[in-house]
């Protein structure tokens, strides 16, 4: 079964709460890579623009877990939807024939 985000939280906050300054708090390995799988969601991830129609719709692919979006006003799209990926803007321009 996979750790989810709030299961962790849970998991720190039992330990911090139920141990001492005398004791090493210790939390699983499951834990440690949650905590570090959400934590690396909120460092931006560069995308590829892919092409861009009449009407401004572009699509992309998120960088972490690959599904595809049409978005129209990417200033305002700041996290994938499907994963939570925050997304940086910041890429340059490729330029296709076609």
């Amino acid at each position: 079964m996979n750790m989810t985000e709030s299961d962790a939280k849970k998991e720190i906050e039992h330990n911090v709460f139920c141990n001492t300054d005398d004791f090493e708090m210790k939390i699983s390995k499951e834990c440690y890579k949650t905590i570090i799988n959400a934590l690396e969601k909120q460092i931006k991830k560069k995308v590829e623009r892919y092409s861009c129609n009449t009407i401004g719709e572009m699509t992309f692919n998120c960088p972490s877990c690959n599904l595809e979006y049409y978005v129209t006003d990417y200033e305002d799209f700041n996290y994938c939807p499907n994963c939570g990926q925050k997304i940086d803007w910041r890429v340059e321009e490729r330029n296709e024939k076609e």
